[in-house]
């Protein structure tokens, strides 16, 4: 249930702050406001590629992709919860609504509204999706490769 919560709160967050965007930053000078200027930014752009730009307009791939992992999280999170702890569930529910969010901007815009920018370091702009995608993958690969115990197989006599 918590994990159904995560998910629902998380589109939502996604979806709020990508029309806040769209709304307030497609109408600005470059589409930019300075939070804090020269080191974090509200930049609207519309992403037809991937992290940092690549593969421009492969819309198709990246639903495919978006609806595996989407597709692979929703059959765990279903079907095999009861082989992950609580909290991991719920890092898996925080990845598959940062993977429906941009779905959904994929499949009805045919691009990404990414908005996030560290100008500092001129990272690539990104949004709240990205957000909960990239942490979430990171906790869950560490939970995958420093705490999960594989369950010890019965030998067969």
């Amino acid at each position: 249930m918590l994990e159904i919560i995560i998910i629902v709160v998380g589109i939502g967050l996604d979806r709020i702050t990508k029309i806040i965007a769209l709304n307030g930053l497609q109408s600005l000078p470059g589409g930019d406001y300075a939070l804090w200027p020269g080191v974090f930014h509200f930049t609207y752009i519309e992403n037809r590629g991937a992290a940092f730009g690549i593969l421009q307009n492969s819309q198709i791939i990246f639903i495919i992709i978006g609806s595996a992992v989407a597709g692979v999280i929703g059959y765990l999170l279903i079907n095999k919860r009861n082989d992950f702890p609580l909290w991991v569930r719920c890092t898996m529910a925080v990845v598959l609504a940062g993977a429906i969010g941009n779905l959904i901007d994929r499949v009805f815009f045919g691009y990404v509204v990414d908005f996030l920018y560290f100008k500092l370091i001129n990272f690539a702009i990104f949004n709240v999706a990205d957000c909960f995608v990239v942490v979430g993958t990171i906790i869950i690969a560490v939970y995958l490769l420093f705490v999960y115990k594989e369950p010890a197989k019965a030998e067969n006599i």
